[in-house]
């Protein structure tokens, strides 16, 4: 293989990675998803929180754990109670420990309520 043949093996992989990039776009997803639960951690305002529904989504994160989504009531202090849809990553062996009627703390961003995280 010749340097031109090099050359065009390289470029023909380069828009092949162009045209598949939802690697990187889950990266990117991944990013901006690992960078709310941080923020929501520390400066996310606790309230009381009920899972109402769990599912698995089918996605999970660079470890394996898989992704899923939540169905929360969230009750503010002295409000009235509002649901939340919560995605968050889950080791499986911490699964058992958020089912559906569990009671727990959630952190919800105070700019938006109804962006929240799975805490306690």
């Amino acid at each position: 293989m010749g340097f031109m043949d090099k050359y065009k093996d390289m470029a023909q992989q380069g828009q092949q990675a162009m045209q598949s990039s939802s690697g990187m776009d889950d990266a990117a997803e991944l990013m901006k998803m690992s960078e709310r639960y941080n923020k929501l951690a520390q400066s996310g305002i606790e309230r009381k929180g009920k899972i109402l529904s769990r599912r698995e989504t089918g996605r999970a994160d660079v470890g394996g754990s898989p992704e899923y989504e939540f169905q929360v009531e969230v009750t503010p202090d002295g409000g009235e109670p509002y649901q939340a849809t919560v995605l968050q990553f889950l080791h499986p062996q911490n699964v058992e420990h958020f089912p559906e009627g569990k009671e727990l703390t959630v952190k919800v961003d105070p700019e938006d309520p109804t962006n929240a995280v799975l805490w306690g």
